[in-house]
């Protein structure tokens, strides 16, 4: 079966042009500046080089792996996060999915449409990451076959488009798994839009459509985890503990209840501080107003509804209060604690608005066209603070990435400059003191905090030790052979050490360079 409402006309080319221009031109004003420099940051600075397969897989992220391993291949055994080059393919594949979600919805208003391609490129969730640019491509063709998906289900049908569908559902999650909720919610926003539009004759025609969207997710997942279970067993390797990927898909009954309730709660509370960011500045304020937006016109269609079908109109209620679950699917399938680059689903919250009032401006009416003019300018209003906000949180990270390089620099000259220094001395770093007094404090961009760009990732001192010693190896060319404080022969000697950049901080103890940080 093919689900209501697909529309067969071939796509036309004007679109097509027009919307990879919208989304590279917002895209390039966004992050033009970080795909001009080189921003190794987090992650991305330790796999400046290569990434590693096993790692990936541990993860439950066995389809990036298997990609990254082929580009590996094409390319001679190199995997670079090449900022240019990766972040043009990012902002293409960005494009395509915006093209389908248009496709899907048949968005034809030009407004509406440089209003999604803007906020799907421009979003703080693109700039987080891109923060991670080695596995970036990677991300977005995830975010393509969530999209794909819902796509093939309606025009494709039948067993063959259920086939294809569940495999780009599970090849999304082998990518990045936060991105099942934008499949997940572009299938709810079909079966909400084909109710208002008259696309079922009745209830079981409804059902089937909702049944045949629930079983490729279900199936999806489900092929997903089988795949990776698979996958571990026959590398030998265990599940890694990040973010409670581990019991990804056994948890209990509470801990699943739990994140439905946060899901809701993050949706609605976008002025607590632990809304990951997405909306910091006056974008708070936007955000109210386009929920304002979204709540009235939604109200609106439900009372269109029920005058005419009132069975339609309970289902068209249950499926718009299952959308904030929906965009905040994260919450409920497995993460720990969520972080901006996990939220891409949110996005598909603006999709739903422009949707809407598309359908109430094709109602007939100057009120409908009026409103579509109010949310197109609060729309694009929202895309040039995101933008703005993106070039804050580059031009940032480059000054802070600057002076941790100078830091570092100054770092390896004490370590060189000390009396009998000798280059094949090990060093140990122990982060045990305070922050160094004299760093200078971010007061003036306090605002422009992103994960990993800030403090939203908590880390631990071997993350920080980490990042030390990436920054030492890529950054200032030091990589000297490293030991743990364990390895000391007088580990004690610490305890009587300041804290670094005091003097005494950098010493030669045991011919072991110690440096206490």
């Amino acid at each position: 079966m093919k689900l209501h409402g697909i529309n067969e006309m071939k796509l036309p080319t004007d679109r097509i042009r027009r919307v990879f221009i919208f989304t590279f031109i917002f895209g390039i004003l966004a992050h033009g500046s970080m795909m001009t420099n080189t921003i190794l940051w987090h992650d991305g600075l330790h796999f400046a080089r290569r990434v590693k397969a096993g790692s990936a897989i541990a993860l439950g992220r066995w389809m990036r792996a298997i990609l990254a391993y082929v580009v590996s291949k094409a390319f001679g055994g190199n995997n670079l996060g090449m900022p240019l080059l990766y972040g043009m393919v990012s902002i293409f594949f960005i494009a395509a999915s915006a093209l389908v979600i248009i496709r899907i919805f048949d968005i034809k208003n030009g407004l509406m449409q440089a209003a999604v391609c803007g906020l799907m490129v421009s979003l703080p969730v693109v700039t987080s990451t891109l923060f991670y640019m080695y596995t970036a491509p990677y991300y977005f063709l995830g975010l393509f076959l969530s999209t794909a998906a819902v796509l093939i289900a309606r025009e494709c049908g039948g067993v063959k488009g259920f086939v294809l569908a569940t495999l780009c559902v599970s090849f999304t999650l082998g990518i990045y798994q936060a991105y099942l909720a934008v499949a997940v919610s572009l299938f709810v926003m079909t079966l909400i839009f084909d109710i208002i539009n008259d696309r079922y004759p009745g209830l079981p025609s409804f059902f089937r459509s909702a049944f045949y969207a629930l079983g490729i997710c279900v199936l999806g997942f489900a092929a997903y985890m089988v795949v990776w279970k698979v996958l571990m067993r026959v590398l030998g390797l265990s599940a890694a503990n990040y973010q409670d990927i581990s019991a990804l898909g056994s948890k209990g009954i509470a801990t699943y209840l739990e994140g439905i309730r946060a899901a809701y709660a993050r949706f609605f509370l976008i002025f607590d501080r632990k809304s990951e960011n997405l909306y910091p500045m006056g974008l708070r304020w936007v955000q109210v107003v386009i929920l304002a937006l979204s709540a009235v016109l939604s109200v609106w269609i439900v009372v269109l509804r029920f005058r005419k079908d009132r069975l339609q109109g309970v289902a068209l209620v249950l499926l718009i209060a299952l959308l904030p679950l929906c965009f905040n699917l994260v919450y409920m399938i497995g993460a720990k604690s969520v972080h901006t680059v996990m939220l891409y689903g949110q996005c598909m919250l603006y999709v739903y608005l422009v949707c809407v009032v598309g359908y109430l401006a094709g109602q007939g009416g100057k009120t409908g066209v009026s409103c579509r003019r109010v949310v197109a300018a609060v729309l694009l209003l929202m895309v040039a603070m995101n933008i703005y906000f993106d070039n804050g949180c580059y031009m940032k990270a480059e000054m802070t990435l600057q002076q941790t390089i100078n830091n570092m620099t100054v770092l390896t000259a004490r370590i060189k400059s000390l009396d009998g220094y000798r280059d094949e001395m090990p060093v140990c770093i122990a982060i045990r003191g305070k922050q160094d007094a004299t760093v200078t404090q971010d007061g003036e961009m306090q605002d422009f905090i992103i994960a990993p760009l800030g403090h939203l990732i908590p880390h631990s001192d071997n993350g920080a030790l980490r990042n030390i010693k990436n920054t030492l190896a890529q950054w200032c060319g030091f990589s000297p052979k490293y030991v743990s404080e364990g390895k000391l022969e007088h580990p004690e000697v610490l305890d009587d050490m300041p804290d670094y950049p005091d003097a005494g901080s950098v010493r030669i103890v045991d011919d072991t360079v110690v440096v206490r940080m």
